[in-house]
């Protein structure tokens, strides 16, 4: 423990606690309670080394989870206890998963704004490891806004040499998002075998989840619906026994019709892709427009539940 610096990086560079330690799929609350258990003794033999980082993972998976409310209450714990210690590290895990939450419940306001501020917080504290982290962060969050870099750093081979071993995966799953932006479909497909091994390797289950759903959406826009349908089972397989659909949502318009046939008689995995539909015209989601079409067409609420696999209080609402 004394060889411990405080002053460096608890996350070895990643922006996802949990990309770091979720293992094994049903485990994941089992997972939690064991940060929740041990961190505090581990905070005490290092000086507070890492302070805030059960709940940093405790509120990505509650984002996840769809849980928006235990998510943000989650990132509020995660920055005052990182503030307390200056552990920088676990501060930009917990504003990473706060602008996601943002970007999801909000739409772009102020995304670029709180990037640029931790920049300049990251710059004055000399944490030159994390500027590199913070790129990651804004490259997925550009991601999903649709827009992608092919040419930046973060893609080339030369990019493993700015991380250490840790965060490898979590790296491989921002340059397969940004490579999805682009349309860059086969070459996404191309790095399938080398993104599993990896994974195994690393034992990150929550990388080879968004592997699998990463790999769905390329499939389906090269039109191979078989294909695509396959890896989402994959990625179901992964995700439904600690109920982490968020993933899948925020792909939800490259998958397409996909998306609803897979969570078909999923009503928890339903009522997350409703919590983060994007509203289109009328103000309406495509669940709520379905909805009002079918009442048009004087359906029962009972019979629009069943044909969409909904609860009947759900579509009265």
């Amino acid at each position: 423990t004394r060889c411990i610096d405080l002053g460096g990086t608890w996350t070895f560079g990643s922006p996802s606690v949990l990309m770091m330690f979720h293992r094994t799929p049903g485990q994941l609350d089992e997972e939690n309670a064991q940060m929740r258990a041990c961190m505090p003794y581990y905070y005490k033999v290092t000086d507070g080394h890492g302070s805030g980082a059960e709940h940093s993972m405790q509120c990505e998976t509650d984002l996840l989870r769809g849980r928006f409310t235990d998510a943000e209450i989650g990132c509020h714990l995660a920055r005052d206890a990182a503030q307390a210690r200056g552990q920088y590290s676990i501060l930009l895990t917990a504003e990473f998963t706060a602008l996601r939450l943002s970007l999801l419940q909000h739409g772009e306001a102020g995304i670029d704004e709180t990037l640029a501020q931790l920049h300049g917080t990251l710059k004055s504290q000399r944490q030159f490891l994390l500027l590199r982290t913070l790129d990651l962060c804004q490259a997925w969050l550009d991601a999903m806004r649709g827009r992608a870099d092919p040419g930046a750093w973060y893609l080339t081979p030369e990019a493993d040499a700015s991380f250490l071993s840790p965060v490898l995966p979590m790296l491989r799953i921002v340059q397969n998002e940004v490579l999805l932006a682009a349309g860059a479909y086969t070459k996404l497909l191309a790095r399938r075998e080398a993104c599993t091994a990896l994974n195994a390797s690393a034992h990150t289950a929550l990388a080879q989840l968004y592997l699998h759903i990463q790999l769905a959406c390329a499939e389906n826009r090269l039109g191979r619906a078989d294909a695509a349908r396959r890896e989402l089972d994959a990625a179901l397989a992964l995700a439904v026994p600690d109920g982490l659909y968020l993933p899948f949502a925020e792909h939800a318009e490259a998958l397409g019709p996909l998306l609803p046939e897979a969570f078909a008689g999923n009503e928890a995995a339903q009522a997350v892709l409703r919590r983060t539909a994007k509203p289109g015209p009328g103000g309406l989601s495509p669940r709520e427009r379905e909805i009002a079409r079918l009442a048009a067409a004087r359906r029962t609420n009972a019979e629009i539940a069943a044909q969409l696999h909904l609860s009947e209080a759900t579509v009265k609402n």
